[in-house]
């Protein structure tokens, strides 16, 4: 059975589930899966980029779209910005002059340490979250489409009360996300070391 796009998904969850009675409820499973594989998931397919610019009147501005976890934070030279605790941000915030910014923090918005005294643009290179609803396909489900499917069926059995099967989808779903973060992860190593262009440039696990 094709596993390429969100509404193969569903048929497959159906098929799995030997159900023709849950329409409704599979986009719910898989919204649900999705909410949990963006949270345990980190490969270099979900690794974006977005332009910010700290704003000269308030001390934060809106996190990039689907914003999940920053890599990288730097200006047009290539210099980074330091991500710090909230609480340590607040205290550098006191008495701070306008100026460009040097720290930031991450919580409901990207709040940076002072004004800036100008239009600054800056690259961000984060995780950004999947939306298989509204995308209809991504990477993940074509390279990692156990990761989907098995996270789905795991949080289909308790709606239809088959507990016996719980233990088996969520030990099925930890390894494929195990596989998948490991493979993306030496990916990421092999670059680094190996790439004579890259050799002594940005290292995108340390984001610097």
């Amino acid at each position: 059975m094709p596993l390429s796009n969100y509404e193969e998904l569903k048929t497959a969850v159906a098929s799995w589930l030997d159900r023709d009675d849950l329409t409704a409820q599979i986009p719910d499973f898989i919204t649900v899966a999705e909410s949990y594989i963006n949270d345990d998931l980190r490969v270099t397919s979900m690794i974006t980029e977005a332009t910010v610019t700290p704003s000269t009147t308030e001390l934060y501005v809106s996190k990039p779209t689907g914003f999940k976890e920053a890599l990288a934070f730097n200006d047009d030279q290539g210099n980074s910005l330091i991500q710090v605790h909230h609480e340590d941000l607040k205290d550098q915030q006191n008495g701070a002059s306008a100026g460009r910014p040097q720290y930031y923090s991450v919580t409901n918005r990207i709040n940076f340490e002072r004004l800036a005294d100008t239009s600054y643009s800056f690259v961000m290179t984060y995780y950004k979250a999947l939306d298989i609803a509204t995308d209809s396909t991504n990477d993940i489900l074509t390279e990692y489409p156990s990761i989907y499917l098995y996270g789905t069926l795991l949080q289909a059995e308790p709606y239809i009360k088959n507990d016996a099967r719980i233990d088996t989808w969520y030990q099925l779903y930890e390894t494929a996300l195990k596989k998948a973060n490991n493979r993306s992860l030496n990916s990421l190593k092999k670059l680094r070391t190996d790439h004579p262009t890259i050799r002594g440039g940005f290292d995108i696990i340390r984001g610097y």
